[in-house]
């Protein structure tokens, strides 16, 4: 081919190359533009996970299927709506089970991934977290009930006895009895009493013996400083007296399988809602912690949902166990219109600025939040979310919900 041949070639398909690059310059535009959208989000998708989240909440929020039953009361619905916003939560059940029976529930969001998996419904699962803390409460009422043990009896005669019946050379711990756990008032405070560690065994339940020679922040029934492992000791307490591991122990003395309500593992169950980690600074997908899920068993260890914790406290109530719901006069050296400061055998008593008073009990595990309420006239209210609450130690946006809700139940 001579040269003159093949640049007139060259030069057509240069033209005819040109000429198709004009005509599609609106498509390469676009394809240029989603190849670059595609490349700069999974840029910012692997550098900064929770930031594209966060930025994805507000259309999540808009477009949430919220669903209630009938009949529900049109502030129980607009709560619903209003908590998506204030809590953070794209995912939650909201039940409200009146002293008289009647029986109202919403739910907000998807039980998966938002936008692609099914709207959540009133059976999904949630962690209950330490709402869990009130049905271990509550077992320790029925063993009392069953006359197997009083409030007043040390926790060192469950599992040492020949410690405490001596005179001379007793362990601190000694005087610490059934009741002081229940109220956190057993001076177990400090780093060596820690049960949510994801890098060694807690002490609890696994070197009862550690017990023996704790050293107190307080004297037993001096002060109130609430902690963990209270809970863990009672559930071995529990434990022992049923003469089964504490799983077992609680499930049977509460019926706690016949409502849906089982423990939990580091993995999600299929059938819990999917947590949401984008407010969680630490944890994650990829890491949810690895604490001993055993260890908390009795302390933050149940799932289930907002409609088998009501039905449960429902039940629990009609037990009557003494002290289960805290009345304003077991209370009367406490300032109870402080925030998390009076805590009764299974809640903490809080009034609120009409002088209604609350029994309160909240939830919190990475990427889960909850609380349950329960009036002076057994009004129950229960709220589970699959997000981290903005702030919860502070705990303003839960002030706020409670003072909400002490204008309509109660």
């Amino acid at each position: 081919m001579s040269l003159q041949v093949f640049n007139l070639v060259i030069g057509n398909v240069m033209s005819s190359l040109g000429v198709w690059l004009r005509n599609r310059r609106v498509d390469l535009i676009v394809l240029l533009v989603v190849l670059t959208g595609l490349a700069t989000g999974t840029h910012f998708w692997i550098a900064d996970r929770n930031g594209v989240m966060k930025a994805l909440f507000p259309v999540q929020a808009f477009l949430a299927p919220v669903s209630c039953s009938n009949r529900t009361p049109q502030w129980l619905s607009s709560l619903a709506k209003d908590l998506i916003p204030k809590m953070r939560a794209i995912s939650s059940q909201l039940i409200l089970i009146r002293a008289n029976g009647d029986e109202h529930h919403c739910e907000t969001g998807w039980i998966g991934t938002p936008l692609i998996s099914d709207s959540l419904n009133e059976t999904a699962r949630f962690r209950y977290a330490s709402m869990t803390k009130p049905i271990t409460a509550a077992a320790i009422l029925e063993l009392e009930r069953q006359g197997r043990l009083s409030m007043n009896t040390p926790v060192l005669d469950v599992f040492f006895p020949e410690l405490v019946s001596g005179e001379e050379g007793k362990p601190e711990a000694a005087e610490i009895q059934i009741q002081h756990l229940l109220e956190h008032r057993a001076g177990l405070v400090g780093k060596n009493n820690q049960i949510f560690n994801s890098r060694r065994k807690p002490w609890c339940p696994y070197a009862l013996d550690k017990l023996t020679s704790a050293h107190l922040k307080f004297a037993p029934g001096s002060d109130t400083q609430y902690t963990n492992i209270n809970h863990c000791l009672l559930g071995e307490v529990i434990a022992h007296y049923q003469q089964t591991p504490v799983r077992e122990a609680l499930s049977d003395l509460l019926s706690l399988e016949n409502l849906g309500i089982r423990f939990i593992e580091e993995v999600s169950a299929k059938d819990e809602v999917k947590r949401d980690f984008r407010n969680n600074e630490f944890y994650g997908e990829r890491f949810t912690g690895n604490f001993d899920y055993l260890a908390v068993s009795a302390t933050a260890g149940l799932s289930g949902s907002a409609l088998a914790y009501g039905h449960l406290m429902t039940d629990l109530i009609e037990r009557k166990y003494p002290g289960f719901i805290t009345r304003p006069e077991d209370m009367q050296n406490c300032d109870t219109s402080v925030f998390r400061q009076c805590y009764g055998k299974a809640f903490y008593l809080y009034k609120a600025h009409n002088q209604r008073y609350l029994n309160v009990k909240e939830g919190y595990l990475p990427g889960m939040s909850g609380v349950v309420v329960v009036t002076q006239v057994g009004d129950i209210f229960v709220w589970l979310a699959n997000a981290d609450m903005p702030n919860s130690v502070k705990g303003e946006q839960m002030k706020w919900l409670l003072e909400y809700l002490s204008d309509y139940i109660g």
